[in-house]
């Protein structure tokens, strides 16, 4: 009996743990409702968006015909006359090409404009002819412009006599080697329609007068803005300015820099331009130095204290400063849209009472930016700042308030604890370092592997190539953080919810101390997620095990907006810094960069959503099948089948800087030392030689280290910092007749203790000069350009930090006189005998003289997709004493 009693309690016992274990189960069962359903929708939401923004991005609109009303722009005409100013073909500034054939045509179709205006309106062209030097100054460069000769075509037209102007700016130069249809061809083509569209308009319209610069030498270290305003006499007239340039060819031409600090032009761009396209983001990405080139639009400010716009087109990068940079590249519904937008944008200004005094409207920064080309989204960064403390203030209060409450109720599985919120914003943020530390990891391997840049001709293989990889460590990091936390907590959506509003709210607040403007898209993802995720979620008491699609959608309602504004931005990032990438030198992996970009992208775009992922019925089956689909893309790079340059159905070609060098380098008496000659290679991309050093023609070819005043190389650009690795071919010397210089040259002068040179040098219209000075040496003074009438600019000297090295531009028309100027030292102790090392370097950019046989024969050799830049030029070097 008691063995029968035995028995039954034992049986009871494990019908108990049966029971016991079969509810637990059916518990976990019921946390877990989101499927490979629900995920599919939340990947057709975001693919929705993307559709979205690339459709926007590609809209150009139709282009009016040539019979269309005589003040409304037509992009046939602007088009005719681009063809026009591009069949001249390269037009580099001093060349005949530039300075005579072009300069003549401005000056022929300005004067057809002017017979057929309206008689109402009182036009002047001007032809200006300036000498002149200032300062270029950057986050890693410094260097001193100089010029002489240089010509501007100029154009004033008004109504009545006035003394306030708006000035538009484009320029007609071209570096060597393109037509430049794109940079900055179309923008004088749209000048000129817009001129035409105002001069046959009504008169009575047009409140102030407007003056419209055709500058001649942008290529040419900026010369021909700063001529205009160092001394035309029109300058003083001019109170603001709209400056056009070009970053890529076709496309929307994008607002990069107003103001500074004028909002009232982004009112009137706002609410004029019938297609805004600009951003915030790429003023701060410009201001801080991250695009190595800089536009006119800089002079302006700083030497013209100016105030104004500054727009580009910045699609189609790979083709910019390349022989494929034609009329026919650029679309007409590219050059209608500009025109529509320019010509309303002038005529707003240049009727609107601000530019009558706009030191008077000085308020401060903006937030900018327009959504999908519709509409524009400005207010001043101040207001900005308030609405950003406001918002992390009220979302961290709520988040407390709501914890406290729930510490004082009794449990309950689906709420939230300070104990689970802080687990899960641990959790988070560890899983997102996962997810970059796998995106950068890809990366490595391809660099490792030798398989880098295979996302540049197919750009968007990128987010497959480094998002995946993301995905698959921040679901890793999810899915282990959640076996970890039900250690102490149970594992709760709202938790992850509150951890990632917490979140950001910590970078918007830190964001907003060191006043980064871009921080508008951190306030977006926090503010309406706060409003139409996390308010509903809590007020409509929802859970999981009854509520599951509707938190879903709430998930996705709170993230359209933020999401769609956040991808519209990356895509203006990726069109234009990809290309980049070609031309950005050899010291930036692409790859890692990329890969950090898209692994950060990926994590803004579904911090929220990724948060589901605790409520998936197979979370560890997700992660694995992640982790299998990132190996896809590593393997197709990693296979060779995309290659990273392409001409053809995509034009992508890699770029090459080639010159044909004599370097002679000069004892201290004049005698030479030592000579060489050949072929100079200086690769623009982070594959450097790799995609010809197995030609047979360059074989012999050797790496250069660097030596000397700015490595004893003749560059034309100031540019040594993101361009080290040299290759050299040795080779026979130029054909065309280009002798070293010797020490008459200059004369050396002593006075009291100081010590001063007298240079009169004959050579092409593009030189350098690289200075270093010797230990215990100063440059006291120079006939160039000084900041305040003292100070000299220089640039640090990467090899040797406590060295300087001082890089003059110089730059002349196609009427010039040799290059005279004066440099004088003085020593600070007696360490050296010799003052300094300097380097000459003379550019033969076109002509004759630009291509000897040697060089074409290293050309005609280069694979089709490679695009070379090529001239022949001299290196002197002289120890002065």
């Amino acid at each position: 009996m008691f063995v029968r009693q035995r028995k039954v309690r034992e049986q009871n016992r494990g019908d108990s743990y049966l029971d016991k274990k079969s509810n637990h189960k059916q518990l976990n069962n019921q946390k877990h409702f989101y499927g490979p359903v629900h995920f599919l929708i939340i990947v057709l939401s975001v693919s929705a968006v993307v559709y979205s923004v690339r459709v926007s991005d590609l809209f150009l609109p139709d282009p009016k015909n040539l019979t269309t009303e005589n003040h409304t722009f037509s992009g046939f005409r602007a088009q005719k006359h681009l063809y026009d100013l591009t069949r001249i073909g390269h037009r580099v500034a001093g060349s005949y090409e530039s300075d005579v054939e072009a300069v003549n045509l401005l000056i022929k179709k300005l004067n057809a404009i002017k017979d057929e205006a309206n008689k109402g309106f009182n036009i002047e062209i001007d032809l200006q002819t300036v000498s002149g030097s200032f300062a270029f100054v950057q986050k890693i460069v410094a260097f001193t412009s100089t010029y002489e000769n240089i010509t501007n075509v100029l154009v004033k037209i008004s109504s009545n006599p006035t003394d306030t102007y708006l000035l538009a700016n484009a320029h007609f130069d071209t570096v060597m080697g393109t037509e430049g249809a794109s940079d900055d061809g179309v923008s004088c083509a749209v000048l000129l329609e817009v001129l035409r569209c105002i001069a046959l308009s009504d008169p009575e319209k047009l409140k102030y007068g407007i003056i419209f610069l055709f500058n001649g030498a942008e290529e040419g270290g900026l010369a021909g803005s700063h001529g205009f305003v160092l001394e035309h006499k029109w300058f003083p007239l001019v109170k603001a300015v709209v400056n056009l340039e070009a970053a890529g060819s076709g496309g929307r031409e994008f607002v990069f820099q107003t103001g500074p600090d004028h909002p009232w032009i982004l009112q009137l761009y706002a609410s004029s331009a019938k297609y805004p396209f600009a951003s915030v983001v790429a003023q701060e990405i410009f201001e801080a130095g991250l695009v190595p080139s800089d536009t006119d639009f800089r002079v302006f400010v700083r030497y013209g204290n100016l105030v104004g716009i500054d727009l580009a087109f910045v699609s189609n990068g790979y083709i910019y400063h390349t022989r494929y940079d034609n009329a026919d590249a650029i679309p007409i519904g590219s050059i209608q849209r500009s025109g529509d937008n320019i010509l309303e944008l002038i005529k707003s200004m240049a009727n609107s009472d601000y530019l009558k005094d706009p030191a008077g409207y000085k308020h401060g920064n903006s937030i900018f930016y327009d959504v999908l080309g519709i509409f524009m989204v400005h207010y001043p960064f101040r207001l900005h700042k308030v609405l950003c403390y406001m918002t992390c203030a009220v979302v961290v209060l709520y988040i407390l308030l709501k914890l406290y409450k729930q510490a004082k109720l009794s449990a309950n599985p689906e709420a939230a604890s300070f104990t689970s919120v802080f687990l899960s914003f641990c959790v988070i943020n560890i899983s997102n370092i996962f997810g970059i530390v796998s995106s950068l990891a890809v990366s490595c391997i391809l660099i490792k592997f030798n398989a880098m840049m295979t996302w540049y001709t197919h750009m968007w293989f990128a987010f497959p190539l480094f998002g995946l990889p993301t995905l698959f460590g921040i679901s890793l990091g999810h899915c282990l953080g959640s076996i970890v936390i039900k250690k102490w907590v149970e594992v709760n959506i709202r938790s992850f919810l509150y951890a990632v509003l917490l979140t950001y709210s910590s970078i918007l607040f830190v964001l907003n101390q060191f006043e980064i403007k871009s921080s508008f898209l951190v306030w977006l993802w926090l503010l309406f997620p706060f409003m139409c995720i996390c308010l509903p979620f809590d007020y409509l008491k929802l859970t999981i095990c009854r509520n599951h699609i509707k938190i879903l959608v709430l998930h996705l309602i709170g993230s359209v907006v933020p999401s769609l504004i956040t991808i519209y931005h990356l895509f203006i990032l990726y069109k234009f810094f990809v290309p980049l990438f070609g031309r950005a030198g050899t010291e930036i992996p692409g790859d890692a960069v990329l890969a950090l970009v898209t692994g950060l992208s990926c994590i803004v775009i579904l911090f929220y959503l990724i948060n589901l992922i605790h409520g998936a019925k197979n979370g560890p089956q997700f992660v694995i099948l992640l982790g299998l689909l990132s190996f896809i893309p590593l393997f197709v790079a990693l296979s060779g089948q995309l290659k990273p340059f392409s001409i053809g159905y995509y034009t992508t070609p890699k770029r090459f800087f080639m010159q044909h060098i004599l370097r002679t380098f000069h004892n201290s008496d004049g005698s030479i030392r030592k000579q060489d000659s050949g072929i100079w290679l200086q690769p623009m991309d982070y594959l450097h030689v790799q995609d010809i050093k197995t030609i047979p023609f360059f074989k012999d070819m050797q790496r250069l280290e660097c030596e000397g005043s700015y490595c004893s190389l003749p560059y034309y650009y100031s540019m040594r910092v993101i361009a080290r690795k040299q290759w050299y071919l040795l080779g026979e010397k130029p054909d065309g007749g280009q002798n070293p210089l010797s020490s008459s040259i200059y004369k050396r002068e002593i006075k009291e203790n100081r010590i001063r040179f007298y240079f009169d040098i004959e050579g092409p219209d593009h030189m350098n000069i690289f200075l270093t000075l010797k230990a215990g040496v100063i440059l006291a003074d120079w006939s160039m350009y000084k900041q305040n009438g003292t100070h000299i600019y220089s640039e640090l000297d990467y090899q040797e930090p406590s060295s300087e090295i001082y890089f003059v531009f110089y730059s002349h028309g196609y009427y010039a006189n040799s290059w005279k100027f004066w440099m004088e030292f003085e020593r600070t102790s007696d360490v050296s005998i010799d003052l300094a090392e300097m380097g000459l370097a003379r550019h033969y950019l076109h002509g004759k003289m630009s291509r000897t046989k040697f060089l074409r024969e290293a050309i005609s050799v280069l694979p089709t997709f490679v695009c070379e830049t090529a001239w022949t030029s001299n290196y002197d070097s002289f120890t002065l004493r």
